[in-house]
């Protein structure tokens, strides 16, 4: 042996291995300040996997297959206790809607047991590292992702559905900030969403407006929230299909019913829209680190990955 050479000593050859490690693992940093600008999915490995396919699209999940399936029952209640008033200051009196008014809850029961109307939900935060939505969105051990997406592009998807939802199947498509019970504006922002959904009808026919009221019902139900969860950040798309389109565009994913919001085409158009995931901070986040990179390489993708910030406990 060459007496210049020297044998590495065991702290050295550690040292090296966990630097070699640590430059294969890098990531583009913590993740960036909540914005406006982009909302985040909280979700797993498998739903980014299938997001970045030819033909990955968005995916809403049945209102009942949530995590609180309360959730939906309390903002119901909230609106349909203020429709009356909010009915009567839009001019819409008894006689036009017969006895609506006074059988609206009934109505809501039965059209969501009928499955004629249910919301089909997607949940996204402006917090791009939010250890309530960690906890709450995805597996404690296996960890997950928040995926990063564009504002304004989902504004835009959602808007081009609005101008003709006929062509869509649907009855309704909203992207909505949740509102919490201590918004001091709550009243108005109800009264601006079922006036601007009624707005929307086809026709001024009792049943088409019977139908957009409900509808509005149905989505304020859906992001009207209790005070304690407003740290979440929490917007919602919020899908009204047929029943017959429900059906049609239902799977079974991650043991839950959903549907997808075909809002995209079969070229990849979702995965381009992704600008960002960031790192669960539990899990194990090597794995995921590596595995997330792989996606990237494997699709042709740019998004930037982060890594979560959050201190977790573990539990």
């Amino acid at each position: 042996m060459n007496q210049t050479e020297t044998i590495p000593t065991e702290h050295e050859q550690d040292f090296a291995v966990d630097t070699m490690r640590k430059r294969y693992l890098k990531v583009d940093g913590n993740p960036p300040k909540p914005s406006d600008k982009t909302v985040f999915h909280y979700t797993s490995l498998d739903v980014l996997n299938e997001m970045c396919k030819e033909d990955g699209d968005l995916l809403c999940t049945h209102f009942m297959s949530l995590n609180d399936s309360q959730e939906f029952f309390f903002g119901a209640n909230i609106v349909l206790n203020k429709l009356p008033a909010i009915l009567s200051r839009m001019g819409i009196q008894r006689q036009k809607l017969g006895s609506f008014r006074q059988n609206a809850y009934d109505k809501v029961l039965q059209r969501l047991r009928e499955e004629t109307l249910a919301p089909w939900i997607t949940s996204f935060s402006s917090d791009p590292d939010s250890l309530y939505q960690w906890v709450a969105y995805t597996d404690r051990k296996q960890g997950g992702v928040a995926i990063g997406f564009n504002t304004s592009l989902l504004y835009s998807k959602v808007e081009g559905v609005q101008k003709n939802p006929q062509l869509n199947k649907l009855i309704g498509c909203r992207l909505e900030k949740c509102q919490y019970t201590d918004n001091v504006n709550l009243d108005s922002y109800i009264h601006s969403v079922v006036t601007s959904m009624i707005n929307q009808s086809t026709n001024n026919s009792n049943k088409d407006r019977e139908t957009s009221i409900l509808a509005a019902v149905y989505v304020l139900a859906s992001t009207i929230k209790n005070h304690s969860f407003s740290q979440e950040k929490e917007s919602r798309l919020i899908l009204l299909p047929t029943r017959e389109e429900a059906l049609r565009r239902y799977k079974f994913v991650g043991g839950k019913p959903r549907i997808a919001t075909e809002f995209f085409g079969k070229k990849r158009e979702l995965a381009k829209a992704i600008s960002s995931v960031v790192i669960s901070p539990h899990g194990d986040r090597d794995k995921l680190v590596s595995t997330v990179n792989l996606l990237r390489q494997q699709y042709g993708l740019k998004f930037q990955i982060y890594q979560s910030d959050s201190s977790y406990n573990g539990r």
